[in-house]
């Protein structure tokens, strides 16, 4: 029997706050010189990206980064009326797109 796997983010060491995931089953792992890359399965979280000890995206909440894609530009223009959404593999950012725009999706 194998020992449980933790991985820590440790992106807020310096200021004594440290999380830690139990890990169901490493999907991909990396490190170069450079940089530390794990894809993760997380009972709570689903699959997490992690890039040197600071988690990018998990399942559980990928709908937020979705929602910064859109909203934040679209806010930003301040009288956007029509969206091209143009994505590769999801198309989770249509998602975020807010009912008062027209939008227009390519795959």
């Amino acid at each position: 029997m194998t020992a449980q796997r933790w991985i820590a983010e440790t992106l807020f060491d310096e200021l004594g706050f440290r999380m830690t995931f139990a890990v169901e089953r490493v999907l991909y792992e990396l490190a170069t010189e450079h940089q530390h890359l794990v894809l993760f399965e997380n009972k709570l979280f689903g699959k997490v990206l992690m890039l040197d000890g600071a988690t990018q995206v998990t399942t559980r909440d990928e709908f937020i980064y979705h929602e910064m894609m859109t909203h934040v530009p679209i806010l930003a223009h301040g009288r956007a009326r029509e969206v091209l959404s143009i994505f590769r593999s999801s198309p989770g950012r249509c998602w975020g797109i807010p009912a008062s725009t027209s939008s227009s999706t390519t795959a």
